[in-house]
């Protein structure tokens, strides 16, 4: 936690640029009047609908998260500025994730990755669909937050971050069975970026370690 906190002071500012840079580049979408694909059915049905569907197909954990959000009730002001906040938050956890497993950081590498990652097309498709898109970018910071605590148990070999680890899983994985892709993709960067930085010389043991304590992380 003191890593992060002296990360987030290092690139206040830096962060930010970023922060303008997230509303500039999603802003006239997520605050304007439109409201998205799906939104207007849930507003009439105060999300019942939604949620009905959402309870029957495997995704509890998207009710979950608007009931602790408390935006059971659809207000595409509220949610689209929570999106803007969450996805620029994902953002410094993704960076600092890459960081953190390389050891390496730098003031222009810093804002580089960010912008990158905010104007992704991929969020620019998922923001059409405002009733989802807040628990969208909220499980993005989940799974960058559950990498880490898994790159915290490999190093530690500490069972609280293992546990953590699970718990953050079975919410963004109950949110969209789909995140369980960008879990899977985050893992494999992060195994080659160990043995690229952190490694001088690749034991086979150690590797095989390390990929047995990824799975046995995801396995639960």
């Amino acid at each position: 936690m003191k890593h992060f906190c002296n990360y987030l002071n290092r690139y206040k500012f830096i962060f930010i640029w970023t922060f303008i840079f997230t509303f500039v580049c999603h802003g006239l979408l997520l605050l304007s009047d439109y409201v998205g694909i799906d939104t207007s059915e849930a507003i009439m049905t105060k999300g019942s609908n939604h949620y009905f569907v959402c309870l029957n197909m495997g995704r509890q954990s998207l009710v979950f998260i608007k009931w602790i959000t408390d935006t059971l009730l659809i207000n595409p002001y509220v949610v689209g500025v929570m999106s803007l906040v969450f996805l620029w938050f994902s953002g410094i956890l993704w960076t600092y994730l890459f960081s953190y497993v390389t050891n390496n950081d730098s003031a222009k590498a810093v804002p580089f990755a960010n912008f990158i990652y905010i104007s992704c097309v991929l969020f620019v498709e998922t923001f059409y669909f405002k009733v989802q898109c807040t628990e969208f970018t909220i499980d993005f910071c989940l799974i960058a937050l559950s990498l880490l605590w898994t790159l915290y148990f490999i190093d530690t070999k500490k069972i609280k971050y293992f546990i953590g680890t699970v718990l953050l899983m079975l919410i963004y994985m109950g949110t969209y069975q789909a995140l369980t892709i960008p879990y899977i993709i985050g893992a494999q960067i992060l195994f080659f970026l160990i043995f690229f930085f952190k490694k001088s010389s690749y034991d086979y043991k150690e590797i095989w370690s390390v990929i047995l304590k990824f799975i046995f992380s995801f396995f639960p």
